[in-house]
């Protein structure tokens, strides 16, 4: 979550990444999950006056059933968050099939005082104290992304020439 840091993870002698600070997300992202996610995702990004949300979501078509490419974190911090993730899944419904699953990597900066981390001992659980304000605006966030990416289907209101309307 902290793209500008260098990092480097060894298990026992063995490197298993040396990534270097970079002031990207997705290059971050790239280094973590290889080449083949760089055109699979799409940023999202959204603020208003209590909260940003910004990160990358997957793009439908690569929708995978394994999961492991799934990360929401709060102020920097991962978390796990159910409701958050139902609500992904729904804006996605009608665009990938059942059973998959997309990318997405996603951050929320708000303000500490409003949130409760202390509802799980790992600290990887959090609750909201808007959660309902918190999900309208992801949802509203991943449709408006989707949408001016041109993933989301379009609703065409042109009237046919032949068509007559009822008067």
């Amino acid at each position: 979550s902290f793209p500008g840091i260098n990092f480097s993870l060894f298990l026992g002698d063995k490197e298993i990444y040396r990534l270097a600070a970079t002031s990207s997300l997705k290059q971050r992202i790239v280094e973590l999950f290889g080449k083949n996610i760089n055109d699979k995702l799409v940023s999202i990004e959204q603020d208003v006056d209590f909260i940003r949300i910004h990160g990358l979501v997957g793009k439908p078509e690569y929708a995978k059933k394994q999961k492991g490419e799934q990360f929401f974190f709060v102020n920097n911090r991962f978390v796990k968050h159910l409701q958050l993730h139902y609500i992904l899944m729904d804006v996605y419904q009608e665009l990938i099939p059942q059973g998959l699953t997309p990318s997405y990597f996603i951050f929320f900066h708000i303000n500490p005082d409003t949130i409760d981390i202390n509802i799980h001992p790992t600290k990887t659980e959090i609750k909201f104290r808007d959660e309902q304000i918190i999900r309208a605006v992801l949802k509203s966030t991943l449709r408006k992304c989707l949408g001016v990416s041109n993933i989301m289907p379009s609703i065409d209101f042109s009237i046919e020439k032949d068509m007559v309307l009822p008067t």
